[in-house]
């Protein structure tokens, strides 16, 4: 399906060209950014919201142009994401301290939810874990407060993750347990396969590799059938990670999701 909805993103973004449909190009190169981050291919949604980051003109920042985020917003959310997935931390952390500037400035709830969340897992991935807390709170609140339910299961298990890696591992492990959970039908939760990496990664990083291998099997099973490459590689290498430290298992099944992962990561 993402595969798909990029083909008819990239046609909608020509005919907005052609027409001259200043909206319209907007709706369709920020849902482009956010399905290419999805899909794991982050340097092609660095270079589709970099050009709308430089159309929108400062007069026109609060405009969300049809959209639950204003663009100004969303898009340097999602691209301080790919960048820190990219390895770019510097400019990562530039373009997500300018995001939230931007989302306080502009005073829409969602739009600040969508920046809290963003470049609270820009720090997390960094490995700034005491940094990332506090910002993932606020988004999470916010979450919670005024009916961000879209971002709830993201904040949260990011939340969790952050913590566990802070050394507050019983908090968060609560946390992420909980936000797994939510229902998998239904169409307002988001990037559910990355709630059940950090899961993961957060028995992993507690010591307890069997309980590992579920959450990283359910991430690697929806990372496939939405073909969230990007998540899947995150997957397999949670899953090597996990039968590495059992016993029973064999070296050849780790091997096997390394490589895969590898494949992934490289391609």
């Amino acid at each position: 399906r993402l595969v798909t909805a990029v083909r008819t993103g990239h046609e909608a973004l020509l005919i907005a060209r052609r027409a001259n449909d200043f909206e319209l190009e907007m709706q369709s190169s920020a849902r482009l950014g956010s399905l290419h981050l999805d899909l794991g291919n982050y340097a092609e949604a660095c270079r589709v919201l970099r050009s709308v980051e430089s159309r929108i003109p400062e007069r026109l920042n609060d405009r969300r142009f049809g959209l639950l985020v204003a663009p100004s917003v969303g898009c340097r959310a999602v691209l301080a994401r790919c960048l820190a997935e990219l390895g770019c931390f510097n400019e990562a952390i530039e373009v997500g301290d300018e995001c939230l500037t931007r989302a306080d400035d502009l005073g829409h709830a969602f739009s600040l939810i969508h920046a809290c969340v963003y470049v609270g897992q820009v720090l997390l991935r960094k490995g700034d874990f005491a940094q990332s807390i506090p910002i993932l709170e606020r988004g999470l609140a916010l979450c919670r407060t005024v009916h961000g339910r879209l971002l709830l299961p993201m904040s949260a298990s990011a939340l969790g993750y952050a913590k566990v890696l802070a050394g507050h591992g019983g908090q968060g492990l609560a946390a992420l347990e909980l936000a797994v959970k939510y229902p998998t039908e239904d169409p307002m939760t988001a990037h559910l396969a990355l709630g059940s990496i950090w899961l993961a990664e957060a028995y992993l990083h507690l010591g307890w590799p069997a309980k590992a291998v579920h959450p990283a099997l359910q991430a690697l099973d929806r990372s496939v059938r939405n073909s969230e490459r990007g998540h899947e590689g995150w997957a397999l290498r949670a899953l090597g990670e996990a039968y590495t430290g059992i016993a029973e298992s064999t070296g050849a099944s780790a091997e096997a999701c390394f490589l895969k992962a590898w494949d992934i990561a490289t391609a």
